[in-house]
């Protein structure tokens, strides 16, 4: 069953989602970009963004884009009446907007090899692959979360008048679906994912029939990692992973090969990828190697630098360079685990034993040891030799003890380290440029301060500054919906706005409010009470990076929608829930997706729900 996103969805308003200030102050919030050479009267005259109708200047701004989710009442789920989510749609006061339920049928199917296919390795093919297939309407892969099916790898007899036995099996609705299938990780180094966009279900019968059969060849990408020195690095993992997708793989998982003075053995160092048909043609080439099971080296390269370096893709040589620290690279094997304190065995060899505490200061100066707060350390290394737009890193994560302390093994250089406490009065801090020096093989004695959260001040006001009492205030992080934000200009700020997390408050009687906040860039939602005849009420966005004071924000007037909803039949639909959804984005972004209403259709299948007045979305 479709479902939506709980870690993106937010009980937000509409109100400023396109003209909201995209400026950064500790202070207040601070207008969007102006293009100082556009001049407009109009969003018609704006290319890109919408008109600031007071400085008659366009601005760029994240765009919104507005969905309606139906759910059928407990007792109304029917294969005519099925959750739906409808496409983006513009919203004008006072408009009918009638909503219809989805006829849902059975999708099954088996995954295969072809008859005729060997595995990578050269072992026998199974006739059915086990994997998990997931379905995700056509682009609305952030709104909604994936409908998941298990592929079994033994067939069971179809009972829907087919005599061919299936291994999987999903219910959903009417529409168009991207698809991957991903086979079970003991697989991932033999068969590669599959992915099929825009796979159409649209039928008239309760049961749609879709077998997904593996090709007997996949494309095939092989090289070898080698030092600078020509010595062959094996146990690195190798993988082609997507970074416009929250780095999804895209095909078979490797391990680098083992020297060996067998002539059929596969060359020292050496690895194959398998890529299948519909696998995104933008991918980078991922190398990993784990020294503990708390750090990790891990190079990245574009496949435009790889097609410079071989454009067949058959006999990549990738040479990495000794500033990578190849005294840690030659002896680059799994420890086994983390390394606890008070032993001398090194997880790496060539990497420097660092050992360090966090502790909080309050605002009154007084400090305490953080346990259990999350420590993450990360370098960035020079390999300029691997290509335009590579990029090599190495990073370590821990937690501290119960006295403050953690412990790792780093590479030399210079690392960001991000301090999370858990929970609390303090929040997320980074230190920049903390140096791990080569020539020591102990550095000790490090205490990394968390400072309080920064509080966030003002009052909840009607359009005519009345004060709202009882209101819920929401601070949403936002930085999602943008490619490039001032706020973002700040390297710290860059590090800490994707770990900022969710604070709510009520206004009190005179509607003062205050939050206190992780740094980050938020939008304030207010929420007033049920039948205060506002509708809720999204902020414009505001980067915290000190205390923020008389951020007071203004109920919108409300713009109303009503309709009915109906099944697929066309009969009503009593109690089904209506949800409004918008994504904000800038163009490139991944996007923000946030819940703007929810209310149920009476006996008669009819709903009204009330809207901020200046919402606007995608025709």
């Amino acid at each position: 069953m479709l479902g939506l996103s709980r870690q993106r969805l937010y009980r937000v308003g509409l109100w400023g989602l396109l003209l909201g200030g995209l400026g950064c102050s500790d202070s207040s919030v601070v207008g969007g970009h102006v293009n100082p050479t556009n001049s407009c009267r109009s969003d018609r005259d704006c290319a890109e963004g919408v008109c600031n109708l007071e400085q008659m200047r366009c601005v760029v701004a994240a765009r919104a884009e507005v969905f309606f989710s139906v759910t059928p009442a407990a007792t109304g789920l029917r294969a005519d009446a099925f959750p739906t989510l409808t496409a983006p749609q513009t919203i004008r006061s006072g408009d009918e907007v009638d909503l219809a339920l989805s006829t849902a049928r059975t999708v099954y199917g088996a995954i295969t090899l072809s008859s005729d296919a060997t595995t990578p390795d050269g072992g026998e093919a199974r006739a059915y692959v086990p994997a998990a297939v997931e379905f995700v309407p056509s682009g609305l892969g952030d709104v909604v979360r994936p409908t998941r099916a298990v592929a079994a790898d033994t067939a069971v007899q179809n009972s829907q008048n087919d005599n061919r036995p299936f291994t999987f099996q999903a219910l959903l609705p009417d529409g168009a679906f991207d698809i991957v299938v991903r086979p079970v990780s003991e697989l991932a180094g033999r068969l590669p994912p599959l992915f099929q966009q825009a796979y159409d279900l649209r039928t008239n019968a309760s049961a749609q029939r879709f077998d997904i059969a593996y090709p007997a060849r996949f494309a095939r990408w092989s090289g070898v990692v080698r030092d600078r020195q020509g010595n062959a690095l094996q146990g690195l993992v190798v993988r082609a992973v997507d970074l416009n997708r929250d780095a999804r793989v895209v095909s078979t998982v490797v391990t680098t090969a083992a020297s060996s003075s067998d002539p059929d053995a596969p060359v020292g160092g050496s690895f194959n990828l398998d890529f299948a048909p519909g696998a995104p043609e933008e991918w980078v080439l991922r190398i990993t190697a784990e020294t503990s099971a708390s750090s990790w080296l891990t190079i990245d390269i574009p496949r435009a630098a790889l097609s410079r370096n071989d454009p067949t893709g058959r006999n990549l040589r990738i040479e990495l360079p000794s500033d990578l620290g190849l005294p840690y690279l030659n002896g680059m094997r799994p420890s086994g685990g983390t390394v606890p304190i008070g032993t001398s065995v090194p997880a790496c060899v060539g990497c420097v034993d660092v050992r360090a505490s966090v502790e909080g200061r309050s605002s009154n100066g007084a400090t305490q040891v953080l346990r259990e707060a999350q420590v993450v350390m990360r370098t960035t290394l020079d390999a300029p030799s691997l290509g335009d737009g590579a990029r090599a890193s190495f990073e370590c994560r821990t937690t501290t003890d119960a006295e403050g302390a953690f412990r790792g093994w780093l590479v030399p250089g210079d690392y960001d380290v991000i301090v999370a406490p858990n929970g609390g009065e303090f929040g997320n801090t980074v230190r920049r440029a903390f140096r791990v020096l080569g020539d020591v093989p102990q550095q000790l004695g490090q205490v990394f301060t968390a400072e309080t959260r920064l509080s966030v001040e003002g009052r909840v006001l009607t359009p005519s500054r009345m004060a709202v009492a009882s209101a819920r205030v929401t601070a949403i992080p936002f930085h999602r919906a943008y490619v490039q934000h001032p706020c973002f200009n700040e390297p710290d700020m860059a590090l800490l706005a994707p770990r900022a997390s969710v604070r709510d408050a009520v206004s009190a009687r005179d509607g003062a409010y205050r939050l206190d906040l992780d740094p980050g860039l938020y939008r304030f939602l207010v929420e007033p009470a049920n039948g205060s005849g506002f509708p809720a009420t999204l902020g414009p966005a505001v980067c915290v990076t000190g205390r923020v004071r008389a951020l007071d924000v203004a109920l919108d007037t409300p713009l109303e929608i009503h309709g009915v909803v109906r099944d697929s039949s066309q009969r009503v639909a009593p109690g089904a829930t209506v949800e409004a959804i918008v994504r904000v984005r800038e163009p490139g972004a991944q996007g923000a997706v946030v819940r703007v209403a929810r209310v149920s259709a009476d006996a008669q299948g009819a709903y009204r729900v009330l809207l901020p007045s200046g919402v606007r979305v995608s025709d």
